[in-house]
């Protein structure tokens, strides 16, 4: 990862990172990952620099980087999560336009985790990345969404 000072935007995708200097950078390249592929999962976060002396001294790690987004998708239907300064998981919910996804799906969108992702947490794959563009422009979790928040 190059070295900068005053930060920069990941994209991960599958796993692969890609390093751009701003968020609306990175707009056009997650859209193209998501049209790109049936299915797959991408985590974007923020890297705010170096760490201090004294946290990189007391062994914390050298750069300060802020998840903020990941999605998991497959066959047009998405599990989103936002997370918080925190990190703690806002996990998205779109009661306005709900979508049916089966057992199936659902396993493949679960964000690693032994069950298949909750039915009321899984939406279409474009109000999703609406959603994410949505929040890259603004700062925001989207209004429009509900939120499931995990500790």
């Amino acid at each position: 990862m190059q070295e900068t000072e005053t930060g920069m935007w990941i994209l991960e995708v599958d796993e692969s990172p890609t390093i751009f200097p701003s968020k609306q950078e990175l707009i056009p390249a997650l859209a193209a990952a998501l049209q790109s592929r049936s299915r797959g999962r991408v985590d974007i976060s923020e890297d705010y620099g170096k760490r201090s002396w004294w946290g990189r001294f007391l062994s914390m790690a050298p750069r300060m980087i802020q998840m903020h987004v990941a999605i998991e998708w497959c066959n047009g239907c998405a599990a989103l999560i936002f997370f918080d300064d925190a990190v703690n998981e806002h996990r998205a919910m779109d009661r306005e336009q709900p979508v049916l996804v089966d057992a199936q799906v659902r396993r493949q969108i679960s964000h690693g985790e032994q069950t298949p992702a909750a039915e009321d947490e899984c939406m279409s794959l474009p109000r999703a990345q609406q959603a994410i563009t949505e929040y890259l422009q603004t700062g925001e979790r989207p209004p429009w969404l509900q939120y499931r928040v995990v500790r």
